[in-house]
């Protein structure tokens, strides 16, 4: 796989993301996190409000997996674009590393009172076998002081990709790619845990319901079927799960289904928010649905609404040079070669429903479903 993409344009701004492959929270635990402060809160005021003041943004961010910055300026500021960067990657002042816990602390406990979220981060916790524990892989509360500046350190030794959305020339090229470190990075796949239900009490008015299922996916048509199933199942209104949640009996507001992909583990979950005395027979709806799709796969009609939707909007996708950027971002970072995404609607648009319907047969969607519930307690 490439390491390296310029997607050329005719625009004065510049787009710049560098990946860290596998430097993220799983193998990293708490460090990645807490870098993910350190860089964009941590560093001098005057160096922000520098940026600030040139329209320059440097953001960065700690996923499951890896570790990435996102720089974007003019083309005029370049240079002082990646000389900040380098500031922030060189910078060894660890003097607001208490203050990096306590802002830690303070999100959690504002984050674990929003009880959707709430949800979803018990669902992975107790989904996926790898450490799992406050929405990271890995608890802050193990953060050690000498770990964390190691992890830092490090980040110029580590194995890194880089796509560059801009108007530059060769010549221009060369700085940026002296801050390419070419090296091989695989990813594991995560294991997960036997589908189960699990539900927590709270003294609360609703019901907060997510939910997840393994896919089994093994070529890129296959990942085209289960978009287009994951769209019909629960993309939206039309979809199996909004007509029967929401349209047909108004149990929510809001019930969707997604498709997810983590790496080298291909997901559907959703989620619903309900009050406490429909949740059973909203969750029993979604099992319902799931089983539907396995056993009678997908009508005509929906098949051809699906299609049309998907193949429609791939056009707004590619709209602007910042939406070409994040899918090339997204198809680098993921071991996908460029132009593999757009390939996908191609194929969405010359599947068969048959072909649709005998893949959904082979899958064992509800036998892997799992609910985590947060209900009031009345």
């Amino acid at each position: 796989m490439n390491n390296f993409i310029h997607l050329k344009t005719n625009d004065d701004l510049v787009y710049l993301s560098i990946n860290y492959p596998n430097y993220g929270r799983i193998k990293n635990n708490a460090n990645a996190m807490a870098a993910e402060f350190f860089y964009n809160e941590s560093l001098d005021d005057e160096f922000y409000i520098k940026l600030e003041q040139r329209a320059i943004e440097i953001t960065a961010s700690a996923s499951f997996f890896d570790f990435t910055f996102d720089l974007v300026c003019l083309k005029k500021e370049l240079k002082t674009c990646l000389k900040a960067f380098k500031t922030m990657l060189n910078y060894d002042d660890f003097k607001n590393y208490d203050l990096i816990k306590d802002k830690i602390k303070n999100y959690f406990l504002i984050h674990l009172q929003e009880y959707d979220n709430l949800a979803k981060m018990r669902l992975y916790e107790n989904y996926f076998q790898a450490d799992f524990k406050n929405d990271k892989f890995g608890d802050y509360e193990n953060l050690n002081e000498k770990d964390f500046k190691e992890y830092i350190k490090n980040f110029q030794n580590q194995t890194n990709k880089i796509v560059i959305s801009a108007n530059l020339d060769e010549a221009e090229l060369k700085e940026i790619k002296e801050l390419l470190n070419v090296g091989s990075s695989t990813y594991e796949s995560l294991k997960t845990n036997e589908s189960f239900y699990k539900e927590e009490s709270k003294n609360i008015s609703q019901a907060f319901v997510r939910f997840i299922s393994s896919v089994e996916i093994n070529s890129l048509k296959q990942r085209a079927i289960i978009g287009l199933a994951s769209y019909v199942l629960g993309g939206g209104f039309g979809s199996r799960i909004t007509e029967e949640i929401r349209v047909k009996r108004g149990l929510a507001y809001s019930a969707f289904a997604f498709f997810t992909a983590f790496k080298k583990n291909f997901l559907i979950q959703g989620y619903l928010q309900t009050k406490n005395k429909s949740k059973d027979e909203a969750i029993k709806i979604v099992k319902a649905e799931f089983a539907r799709l396995i056993s009678d796969g997908i009508s005509e009609d929906e098949f051809k609404k699906a299609k049309e939707f998907l193949v429609g909007s791939e056009i707004l996708k590619y709209a602007t040079t910042q939406n070409r950027h994040l899918i090339a971002c997204s198809e680098c970072f993921n071991d996908l070669a460029q132009g593999e995404l757009k390939q996908i609607t191609q194929i969405i648009k010359d599947l068969k429903l048959c072909e649709c319907n005998e893949l959904l047969k082979s899958q064992t969607l509800i036998n892997n479903l799992s609910f985590y519930v947060i209900s009031g307690n009345e």
